[in-house]
């Protein structure tokens, strides 16, 4: 879920403009210079200039000089440009801009080495603050150009900027005498620095605009006072301002626009059984596995893997723990353990993560919920589990639960595979926005009512009030309030079981007021099963480094058997306002 965020621009600060979530700094003019020759000239150039200490800063250098010339390279004090655009004339010159992203501020000396004297050279010298220091140039957008144009008057060189908060610059190169117009055209209306002439008749320019219309022409205006026929070199570019996400305080599990867990397969059980298989699934690079298992009678679940089909061989590796007892391991298995009790006729929920590339072993990391035994009465078990399957030649493509204990799935046994992958470009998603709530004052938090979902998806986060107890946060479903719940919760490694409880502890215990506290879980929410949650808390303790946190597992569940969780109410602490819930939830 990470990835969601993965190809956004994320860099410093300066005046901003925001949309939403996103900021984009203002590109600004920091300082400029120029400087021409003409006659014969040696093999360098040099231009003094002084940069600026605004943030984000770029510096850009544009350059005209003979057809025969090859530019050695272009340095500030020692460290090198680089050529971004260019066109070649035939006849006068070649037109070139260079960059150099976060120069050195104070003042500096360019200097431009060819490797052969030169008949004439121009350059002109520019640099802005509120640059991408990535991406400062969009190079899909870089109009290169000569052209040959007869008679005096305008003529228009046009780009069309595609990234919001853009600047556009461009530098010309003409035969003859030309000036840009000054009254007209967004981007006319700026330039640096006007009407540069040599003393063969040539002449070179730029402008820039720091505000030019987003996905519309801007047009750069030459106008040409020389009626004989004009030859231009033209170079225009897009420079990219610092775009920077500023996420909610979730930023994972926000609802991408494109991408996000898809159901790629899924088996229920119409009869019981000792396998549930879902095959042909899609290469994905990331797989979550949802299992209900309902036991008849004793079982033992477990997972097998393969590519066409089951691998039974002894190709696994595990380790699982349960209700924070030893760690127990296994090497050379024919499976991954799912390590549920094997307790008979009861209900096990698990949500597993598989790490999916053909060169790697493939990884596993899970944790489980058994009801172990009916009623508030009896807490449930908590397992966590991690393995991996050895083959590094394959994907998976199937995907085996199966039962080692002399019990069956029950029907209604279930197993769906959601997928993700870095390249998708899907725009649906296995997990449909149920409820999302920011509190505007001090106060617990709830979800109103939801729509009633056989999955759940649950996220918390926010910083607790001062004298709200002891605990980061206790469920109530569907406004219940008698002695239904029970839980079985590890804080820092310390296991703690509950029974007939009026709510379900989700967070555990910490009683600094500020702290930020951040939960997140699963329910399984099945009409005529107890509902059974899988999660995991953190919150900060007192801020900075030098306190440690506290983390809890949790495995808890609510006896109803008779209705879906259609509300969630999170009391047990008070939070700031700003504390935000959201719930996701699907069939």
């Amino acid at each position: 879920m990470v990835e969601w965020l993965a190809g956004n621009r994320i860099q410093g600060t300066s005046t901003e403009r925001t949309t939403g979530t996103t900021t984009y700094s203002t590109i600004a003019l920091d300082t400029r210079t120029s400087v021409s020759n003409s006659g014969t000239q040696g093999t360098t150039m040099t231009r003094t200039i002084t940069i600026g200490t605004g943030s984000n800063r770029a510096l850009f250098v544009c350059l005209n000089t003979d057809p025969n010339v090859t530019v050695s390279h272009i340095k500030l004090d020692g460290v090198a440009f680089t050529e971004i655009s260019g066109t070649v004339r035939t006849d006068v010159g070649k037109n070139s801009i260079w960059q150099l992203i976060n120069p050195a501020s104070g003042t500096g000396t360019i200097t431009v080495t060819w490797g052969a004297s030169a008949g004439y050279v121009g350059m002109s010298a520019i640099s802005f603050t509120g640059v991408d220091q990535t991406t400062p140039v969009n190079t899909s957008n870089i109009t290169s150009s000569y052209v040959s144009t007869g008679g005096s008057g305008v003529q228009t060189v046009s780009i069309t900027p595609a990234n919001t908060g853009s600047a556009i610059f461009g530098y010309v190169v003409t035969q003859r005498n030309v000036y840009t117009t000054t009254g007209s055209g967004s981007f006319g209306s700026k330039f640096l620095p006007a009407g540069e002439t040599w003393s063969s008749g040539a002449a070179g320019f730029s402008q820039y605009d720091l505000s030019p219309t987003i996905g519309s022409a801007n047009n750069l205006l030459v106008y040409t006072h020389n009626t004989a026929t004009t030859n231009q070199d033209r170079n225009i570019i897009e420079i990219n301002c610092v775009v920077t996400v500023t996420p909610s305080l979730m930023p994972s599990l926000q609802s991408p626009s494109v991408g996000g867990w898809v159901e790629v397969g899924r088996t229920t059980l119409s009869s019981a059984g000792d396998t549930i298989d879902v095959s042909s699934l899609p290469n994905k690079r990331y797989y979550m596995v949802l299992t209900s298992d309902i036991a008849d009678g004793t079982i033992d679940a477990r997972f097998r893997l393969g590519n066409g089909s089951v691998d039974t061989g002894s190709n696994y590796a595990r380790r699982g723990s349960e209700n924070g007892a030893s760690e127990v391991t296994g090497t050379g298995n024919d499976s991954l353990l799912i390590p549920y009790a094997e307790n008979g006729n009861t209900h096990f929920f698990g949500v597993h993560y598989f790490a999916n590339k053909s060169n790697k072993e493939k990884l596993l990391t899970g944790h489980c919920v058994d009801e172990y035994a009916s009623g508030a009465g009896q807490p449930p078990a908590r397992f966590e589990n991690a393995g991996k399957w050895s083959n590094t030649s394959d994907v998976i493509d199937v995907i085996r639960n199966y039962n080692a204990q002399s019990g069956s799935f029950d029907t209604g046994s279930e197993m769906v595979v959601l997928g993700w992958d870095p390249t998708d470009t899907h725009t649906t998603n296995f997990w449909e926005e149920l409820a999302s709530v920011t509190t505007t004052s001090s106060g617990t938090i709830s979800s109103g009512t939801i729509t009633a979902k056989k999955y759940l998806m649950y996220s918390i986060i926010g910083k607790k009030a001062s004298g709200t107890g002891t605990e980061a946060g206790r469920f109530q479903f569907n406004g219940d309030t008698g002695s239904n719940y029970a839980q079985r919760n590890s804080i820092n490694g310390t296991d703690y079981t509950y029974t007939g409880q009026s709510s379900m502890n989700i967070g555990g215990d910490g009683n600094t007021a500020g702290e930020m506290v951040f939960l997140t879980g699963f329910i399984i929410n099945n009409t005529s099963n107890e509902k059974l949650l899988t999660g995991h808390s953190v919150f900060g303790n007192t801020a900075g480094a030098g306190q440690i946190g506290n983390r809890g597992e949790i495995a808890n569940k609510w006896a109803n058997t008779s209705d879906q969780i259609t509300s969630i109410e999170c009391m047990g602490t008070t939070f700031e306002a700003g504390a935000v819930m959201k719930v996701w939830g699907s069939d």
